[in-house]
């Protein structure tokens, strides 16, 4: 049985991340093997944009990832879609939409580089990357949300940690659960 996981704001060979987010210098083939130590071949890999400050350059790396992959293109993934489908991705989007049930109908995931205000009624969730892990854009994010409460409608896929894809399954189960020991 195949997994869908999800990656984002990879940045490959953006050479200020490492001030940005503290991520450990040349992160680069760190990340390619913590893919492949986690992705099968026949998963799906999602990226959730920006994948490289140097797409001609980050070729090798994304063809050496397992999985097949899927772009959410990011304020810094520059190239025509073509160029991405032409080198290693199957499907390039701004956004898109995924059944929770498997089945032709909601509720839905919508998958976003950044997060989505106003999110369609069927939308339980709005997975998306862009603030990696700084807060510093997340108080102007909140001041935009018609509830304060729609927060737990959105989950920040954060890879500077630990460098490594989040299997989706294991994010939306976390996810409910912080939801959860918030409320009690």
């Amino acid at each position: 049985m195949s997994d869908v996981w999800l990656i984002s704001d990879e940045h490959f060979y953006h050479k200020n991340i490492t001030k940005y987010t503290g991520r450990l210098p040349d992160s680069e083939e760190m990340i390619v093997e913590n893919t492949n130590r986690l992705v099968k071949p026949e998963d799906t890999l999602i990226h959730l944009g920006d994948v490289s400050f140097n797409h001609k350059k980050a070729v090798d790396l994304i063809k050496r990832m397992d999985g097949k992959h899927i772009l959410v293109m990011g304020n810094h993934d520059l190239a025509k879609r073509t160029w991405y489908e032409d080198n290693g991705f199957m499907f390039v989007c701004n956004s898109f939409t995924w059944s929770i049930s498997g089945k032709y109908s909601g509720p839905y995931v919508l998958f976003s580089h950044a997060p989505i205000i106003d999110l369609p009624k069927d939308v339980m969730y709005n997975i998306h990357g862009h603030h990696h892990n700084s807060d510093h854009r997340r108080p102007e994010f909140i001041a935009k949300l018609n509830k304060p409460s729609d927060i737990h409608s959105y989950i920040l896929v954060n890879i500077e940690e630990t460098l490594s894809p989040i299997r989706l399954q294991d994010l939306i189960f976390t996810h409910k659960q912080k939801v959860i020991q918030e409320n009690a």
